[in-house]
């Protein structure tokens, strides 16, 4: 659909998301039943049926609902909202909690993640000519165990005092191995049962739906551990990292659940992970 999407959509995009962050920002702080941040729940419930039905009848619609009666692309994208909630709300606790609690400088902290990413770079192309030869399926499962027991590593084994080598590098290699798992298939896999034609718009909205898991999972890590004090930093950062890894064990468990969409369930091999997870190289 070409010209300009409809005005009053492209205000609610930004607005539901925006109401939603704040609300779970600002809750811990002012208190659950302040009147801002109710008044923030209450604003993006009601903006969201809103939005709903602009893009059900606008005659250029930000959101195509029609997408969502393919029930692969449903569950995928449903599935891509966890597990970037848990991307990039783990990615923000990590650098912060090496700062933060072990001490660490900027430089060191980034150096000390950097395994991670590094595996992810290894392991992205194969893993998406696994899913293209297996189907997305069980890479995607697997995935979510791997993001599991690495981000369980993470809560159960990390503390106070620093022990990089032995507890933060097997965790974050896990972890690093979970995203290499995901990332790569889930952009491919959420559009593959999509009539060629609209396989560019679906991308589009999936992305949309893993920016937004985005701003959550910040939102929810500033929510969990932005005013703990120091003798309260550890618990709290080891209870997000568990709520982190079961959003995206979650989110490999959603991918097996029945479908029944056209075509096959093998997406085409995906090229550098930054291209499939709309991450910057």
């Amino acid at each position: 659909m070409g010209g300009i999407p409809d005005p009053v959509a492209v205000v609610l995009v930004a607005a539901v998301p925006a109401a939603l962050s704040y609300a779970v920002i600002e809750g811990p702080t002012r208190g659950w039943s302040s009147a801002v941040v109710i008044a923030a729940f209450v604003g993006a419930v009601v903006l969201t049926p809103l939005l709903l039905w602009r893009s059900a009848t606008a005659a250029r619609p930000v959101i195509d609902l029609s997408l969502f009666r393919d029930r692969q692309f449903s569950l995928m994208n449903l599935a891509m909202l966890l597990f970037s909630v848990s991307f990039f709300g783990m990615l923000l606790s990590n650098v912060i909690f090496l700062q933060q609690v072990w001490g660490y400088s900027v430089l060191r902290a980034a150096l000390a993640g950097a395994p991670g990413p590094l595996l992810v770079a290894f392991i992205a192309r194969p893993t998406s000519g696994l899913a293209a030869r297996i189907g997305f399926r069980p890479v995607l499962l697997l995935g979510g165990v791997t993001w599991m027991a690495g981000s369980a590593l993470l809560a159960a084994g990390v503390g106070a005092s620093p022990h990089w080598a032995t507890h933060w590098l097997p965790a974050v290699l896990l972890t690093g191995a979970g995203i290499g798992l995901t990332l790569p298939v889930q952009a491919g896999a959420a559009v593959a049962s999509l009539p060629d034609h609209r396989s560019g718009t679906g991308s589009a909205v999936s992305q949309s739906f893993r920016q937004l898991g985005a701003v959550l999972g910040i939102s929810l890590f500033v929510a969990v551990v932005g005013d703990s004090g120091p003798a309260q930093a550890v618990g709290a950062f080891q209870h997000v990292w568990w709520v982190f890894g079961a959003l995206g064990l979650v989110s490999g468990l959603i991918v097996c659940l029945p479908v029944q969409a056209r075509g096959t369930d093998r997406p085409e091999p995906v090229g550098a992970v930054g291209e499939s997870a709309g991450i910057p190289h």
